[in-house]
């Protein structure tokens, strides 16, 4: 059984935790003190996910573990109002992995949606 199964009722708990090596460059205008940024990472996930799953019209338990490769590409501006503090504002957009679960000895793809795409805003002070 190797595919995606759906979901089984409302009752379910699901989380990850990434960690991602990430990489940006800085565009600085002389002129003023914006500066701009791509940025992206890739890196590993792991996937917990515990609930029902519908299997073929059964209702199946599921308690497990994945790890996934993830990767995010952004974006970003930068405003040094002194030369050791500025505000930061990110864009990005994320991909988690798939994460296949074991049910009943065999492997599924849950319908979990395992992208996003997040805005962050940020203070830095350089010490």
């Amino acid at each position: 059984m190797e595919g995606e199964e759906t979901l089984a009722g409302d009752k379910y708990e699901y989380s990850f935790m990434a960690f991602m090596a990430n990489i940006s460059y800085d565009f600085t205008l002389q002129s003023i003190p914006l500066t701009f940024f791509p940025t992206a990472g890739v890196g590993i996930v792991n996937h917990s996910f515990k609930g029902m799953a519908d299997v073929a019209g059964t209702p199946r338990p599921v308690d497990d573990s994945q790890m996934t490769v993830a990767s995010h590409v952004g974006a970003g501006v930068r405003f040094n109002f002194t030369p050791k503090q500025s505000i930061e504002l990110v864009a990005r957009y994320a991909y988690m992995g798939e994460p296949e679960y074991d049910i009943d000895g065999t492997n599924a793809i849950l319908p979990i949606d395992t992208t996003g795409f997040n805005v962050t805003i940020g203070y830095k002070y350089w010490f």
